[in-house]
């Protein structure tokens, strides 16, 4: 496999850029909230201009949920690799893909919660976000015949209700069991084929 091109130093440093500015503004959130951090304290915090801010993120919430694209395109990827998807390891693709992406993110995850609780906007974003890897997953099982419109909807978004009241308490309360409450997602999602007509 042949190895991509390394960008070039314009490009990196843009994104060291991008990271300074993303991990200030989420320690500020972390620290003042997200209605006590302003824009022009993210680019002081990473010492840059507010008009350099505005290069990168159109809106303060953009930071916040700037791993987004990127969530939908691994999501994306992790389905897609499979070779013989089927209604359970599609599920179990889902699983393994959260128990990845929240313990590593688990921090951002938790500022995002404690936002959208206190923040309408952002709360209708994180809901949009979720319908939209709702919808990666749909769109795979339709893809590969696996499930008509309805029912594959009906199995993504009950995959993700299922991941997400798992995941949520011990997001919220910083327990240690995150991974076992994912596990036993999994488990009670393999109920979901008797889903399919």
């Amino acid at each position: 496999m042949a190895v991509p091109p390394r960008p070039g130093l314009r490009e990196r440093k843009k994104q060291r850029t991008r990271n300074a500015l993303e991990e200030v503004a989420l320690g500020l959130f972390a620290e003042r909230g997200y209605e006590g951090t302003s824009v022009a304290a993210i680019a002081d915090a990473a010492d840059v201009s507010t008009r350099t801010f505005f290069r990168y993120f159109a809106t303060k919430a953009d930071v916040l949920f700037a791993d987004h694209p990127r969530r939908v395109a691994a999501l994306t990827e992790a389905l897609r690799a499979q070779p013989d998807l089927t209604i359970d390891s599609a599920t179990d693709t889902v699983v393994s893909f959260f128990v990845d992406d929240l313990t590593n993110s688990a921090e951002r995850f938790r500022i995002k919660l404690a936002t959208a609780a206190e923040h309408a906007p952002t709360r209708a974003l994180l809901y949009q976000h979720q319908a939209d890897l709702i919808d990666v997953i749909a769109a795979e099982l339709k893809r590969r015949d696996l499930a008509r419109t309805v029912e594959a909807q009906m199995i993504a978004s009950a995959t993700i209700a299922a991941v997400r009241e798992m995941s949520l308490p011990c997001l919220v309360e910083g327990r240690p069991d995150l991974v076992a409450q994912l596990q036993e997602a999994r488990q009670r999602i393999h109920g979901l084929r008797s889903l399919v007509a």
